[in-house]
């Protein structure tokens, strides 16, 4: 299907947001195909903490997260539709401002077929409602508040639950309001860490010299994990337009292996995407300083595919490490353990790990215990260390 994404100029002054949207995109649609393709869900539920309508610029609101997702899911039921599988998709969207919540109502009567309902209310005073609502049914639930405003103990019964999560860890906020000594701001801080000590763990990790920003994301995955009790929590890093600084991290958590490689698979579309917007705003602002065209644009576009791929490279280079760390502790496994190891590090893919793997049994570091007529390993072929 083409990307259901309205034109980038519709995003003119918020170009995180279409990033943030190409990736929920892709990654919505397969995993939800996925999910009810294989049979073992009575139905798939996305869910909405923050919903806005927000800045909306598309004549139709075509430019919100609501719309996107609801046409999406529409195009999931009518693929499962066509190959025989009966299917439900459905979605619940949760605002607290009252203006928004009525934009809100008006986007999903345009939708009178997509199983949708809404909640006005602060998303972490409605877990029990949310909860009620999945059921059974497998989820994907998207927090993406504006500001700072979540709270991951009120949420805890949701994270327990079976699906996934999606959150929007805004970076750039925690790491100026971290050390501001205002008790309301602590406090905001502590129930989005999940309760008392996190200052502590950031400061000891960055004691230990760990760098900053990876000491504060290390610290909220760890928590999130621990909380909902899942075996994979990973994240993927956006980019201030005008500046080689992070303006936030969408922190994915799931229960299997596999989302890490759909996650992957989302990500490539995203940051391909994010360096072209990154471009086109760099170049527009070149332009209103010198009140021309830049002749050298095609330069500076491959100097942003050039950092992505320098970006990607050092994080394979931690993926390989941390493998290796992997094998130090483990003395067997499934090929799928390794995998997920490696795919934890941002814009390392399925194939990546993969490479990793084969690298590490040529040299000799380990034994890769292949079936008779088994030419590669797979998912569940074990792995010994020598």
């Amino acid at each position: 299907m083409p990307w259901t994404l309205p034109n980038p100029a519709s995003y003119k002054g918020r170009e995180q947001t279409y990033v943030k949207h190409v990736f929920l995109d892709r990654y919505l649609e397969k995993v939800a195909l996925v999910t009810l393709a294989s049979g073992g869900w009575p139905g798939f539920v996305y869910v909405d903490g923050y919903s806005g309508p927000w800045k909306a610029q598309g004549e139709k609101s075509e430019d919100t997260s609501v719309s996107i997702a609801l046409t999406k899911l529409r195009h999931v039921g009518q693929v499962l539709e066509g190959i025989g599988k009966q299917t439900r998709t459905s979605a619940l969207f949760v605002e607290r401002n009252q203006n928004s919540f009525r934009e809100l109502q008006k986007l999903l009567s345009s939708f009178p077929k997509a199983n949708a309902q809404s909640i006005n209310g602060e998303f972490h005073q409605h877990i029990d409602e949310v909860v009620k609502f999945i059921g059974s049914a497998f989820s994907l639930t998207f927090i993406d508040p504006t500001g700072w405003n979540i709270d991951l103990i009120a949420l805890r019964s949701l994270l327990e639950g079976r699906g996934e999560v999606l959150i929007n860890f805004m970076y750039d906020f925690v790491n100026r309001q971290i050390d501001n000594l205002d008790p309301n701001i602590q406090s905001q801080l502590t129930v989005a860490f999940g309760g008392e000590g996190w200052k502590q763990e950031i400061q000891d990790r960055i004691t230990a010299g760990v760098p900053r920003e990876t000491a504060i994301l290390d610290v909220f995955m760890h928590r999130l994990k621990t909380m909902g009790g899942y075996p994979y929590v990973t994240y993927t890093s956006i980019l201030k337009p005008l500046a080689e600084r992070t303006y936030f991290h969408l922190v994915y958590a799931t229960r299997h292996w596999r989302g890490l490689e759909e996650f992957r698979k989302a990500e490539v579309d995203a940051m391909e995407v994010q360096e072209r917007v990154r471009f086109d705003v760099r170049q527009n602002v070149r332009a209103q300083r010198s009140g021309i065209d830049d002749m050298f644009a095609s330069n500076a576009g491959e100097t942003e595919s050039r950092r992505l791929m320098e970006r990607r490279q050092v994080n394979l280079g931690r993926a390989r490490a941390e493998v290796e760390s992997f094998l130090s502790i483990r003395s067997q496994f499934a090929t799928h353990e390794v995998w997920a190891v490696a795919m934890a590090m941002p814009l390392v893919t399925i194939k990546d790990a993969k490479r990793i793997l084969i690298d590490l049994a040529k040299v000799g570091r380990v034994r890769v215990d292949l079936r008779e007529r088994q030419r590669v390993p797979s998912a569940d072929t074990v792995v010994r260390v020598i």
